[in-house]
C-alpha cells in the first residue's frame, strides 16, 4: 500500500512540475547559507520544500531518531546554562534536521544534477557581485582584503567531486566543467580551505589509470588561466597559493592556532564540563591582538573560534566529541573503497581544522546523506525505519 501511494505521489509531482520547484528551492537554500537576517525566509523555504513532497508515506529512520535523542541532552544543558542568544547556535541544528528530513523523503536520485545546477548559479552570482550588479545578502561589504569577494557559501564543487568518488565515477566532461566553474568562484573569494579540499578531492579522483591523464590536463588548464588572466582574481589568491607548501606560515592559520590556545586557557573546565561541556549556545571570547595597529586590539566574542573539534568539545565535552568521532568512524567503515574513505577524511579534517562550517552550513549534511544513501542499506542500523501513513 505504501509503495502504491509513493508511486501515485511521484506521478502527481511530475505532472505539476514539483521536481523543478524543489531544485529551485534547494538552490535558494544553498545561497541563503551564511545569512542571518533572512532566517524567516530560510524557514519558509524549508517548509515549502517539505510540503512540496506531498508525503503520503513518511519515512523516519531509526538512526535519525537516535541522533536527535543524543543531541537533546546537550540542547537542554545549553538552555539550563542560559547562554545569551543561544538561538543563534541552535537554529543551525534546526536547519540540519529540516534539510535531512527532506532528503530522506526524496525518491528520485537526481542530487548530482541539482548540485551541478547550483554550481552554475553560484558562479553567476559571484561574477555579478564582482561587477557590482547584484545586492550582497552575505556581507555588509562585497570586497574585502586585497580584493577578495564575499558571497554565497562555496563548497558545491566539493560535493560534486565527493559524489563522483563515492559512486566510482570517472572524470568526464561534466566533471571537468564543474571543476573549472568551482575553481573560478573559489579563487574570486580566495577561500583557502575550500581550495585545498577541492584540489585534494580532484587528486583522489585522478588516482586511476583511466582518469590520471584527464586530471593532469585539468591542472594544466587551470595553470594557463591563472598565469594568463591574473587580473580576473583577487591579489590575495597568489599570496595564499604561495603558502600551499607550508601552510603553518600562513597568517590565517597562525591566528586560528593562537585563538584556540587562548580559548582553552580562558575557559575554566572542571571534571563535569570536560565530560559534558557547556551545552549548545555557548560562545567563546578571545582578545585579538593587532600587531600592526595595537590600538585596534580588542575582545571578540564568536559563536565559536574557527575550529570545529573545539566547537563540539565546548558544547558537549569529551562525550559529544567521542560520539562524533565514533559516528564518523562507522560512516567510514560503510565506504568500501580506500579512495572514498580518504575523501571523507579529507573533508572532515580540513573543514574542522579551519572552520566550524561543518556544523553551521546545513548542506554539509549531504556528505553523510550520500554515504548512507549509497551504502546504508547494507547495515541494519541504517535500513531500519518507521513508515507512517499520512491521510490525504
Amino acid at each position: 500500500m505504501i509503495d502504491n501511494l509513493k508511486e501515485r505521489n511521484n506521478k502527481i509531482s511530475n505532472q505539476v512540475g514539483l521536481p523543478i520547484l524543489e531544485s529551485v528551492i534547494i538552490a535558494i537554500l544553498f545561497l541563503l547559507q551564511g545569512t542571518s537576517e533572512l532566517r524567516y525566509v530560510i524557514l519558509l523555504a524549508f517548509i515549502v520544500l517539505i510540503v512540496s513532497k506531498r508525503m503520503f508515506a513518511i519515512t523516519f529512520p531509526l538512526y535519525f531518531g537516535t541522533a536527535l535523542l543524543v543531541y537533546l541532552p546537550y540542547l537542554i544543558l545549553g538552555i539550563y546554562n542560559k547562554h545569551p542568544n543561544f538561538q543563534i547556535d541552535i537554529k543551525f541544528q534546526l536547519y540540519f534536521v529540516l534539510f535531512y528530513f527532506y532528503l530522506i523523503q526524496r525518491d528520485k536520485n537526481d542530487l548530482l544534477e541539482t548540485l551541478i545546477g547550483i554550481n552554475y548559479v553560484v558562479l553567476a552570482i559571484f561574477l555579478l557581485l564582482k561587477l557590482q550588479l547584484f545586492p550582497n545578502f552575505w556581507s555588509e561589504q562585497t570586497f574585502g582584503y586585497e580584493g577578495r569577494i564575499y558571497g554565497p557559501s562555496i563548497n558545491v564543487g566539493n560535493f560534486i567531486l565527493f559524489y563522483y568518488i563515492l559512486h566510482g565515477k570517472s572524470i568526464d566532461k561534466k566533471l571537468l566543467i564543474s571543476f573549472l566553474v568551482s575553481i573560478c568562484y573559489i579563487l574570486l573569494s580566495s577561500n583557502f580551505m575550500n581550495l585545498l579540499i577541492l584540489f585534494g578531492l580532484l587528486g583522489l579522483l585522478s588516482l586511476d589509470k583511466r582518469t590520471l591523464l584527464k586530471g593532469g590536463a585539468l591542472m594544466v588548464v587551470l595553470l594557463i588561466i591563472l598565469l594568463n588572466f591574473p587580473s580576473l582574481f583577487p591579489a590575495l589568491v597568489a599570496k595564499k597559493l604561495s603558502f600551499v607548501g607550508n601552510p603553518m606560515e600562513y597568517g590565517s592559520v597562525a591566528i586560528r592556532i593562537t585563538d584556540l590556545l587562548q580559548a582553552i586557557n580562558n575557559t575554566k573546565y572542571d571534571i563535569v564540563k570536560i565530560f559534558v561541556g557547556e551545552g549548545f549556545g555557548a560562545t567563546t571570547t578571545i582578545f585579538r591582538v593587532n600587531e600592526i595597529a595595537p590600538s585596534l586590539s580588542r575582545y571578540i566574542t564568536f559563536l565559536e573560534i574557527d575550529n570545529g573539534f573545539y566547537y563540539l568539545f565546548h558544547r558537549g565535552g569529551v562525550s559529544l566529541l567521542l560520539l562524533f568521532l565514533l559516528g564518523h568512524f562507522f560512516l567510514l567503515r560503510l565506504i568500501p573503497s580506500i579512495k572514498g574513505r580518504l575523501a571523507f577524511l579529507l573533508v572532515i579534517v580540513m573543514t574542522n581544522l579551519f572552520s566550524i562550517h561543518y556544523y553551521t552550513l546545513w548542506f554539509n549534511v549531504l556528505y553523510t546523506f550520500m554515504i548512507i544513501q549509497k551504502y546504508g542499506n547494507q547495515q541494519k542500523l541504517f535500513s531500519m525505519s518507521i513508515k507512517m501513513i499520512q491521510s490525504k
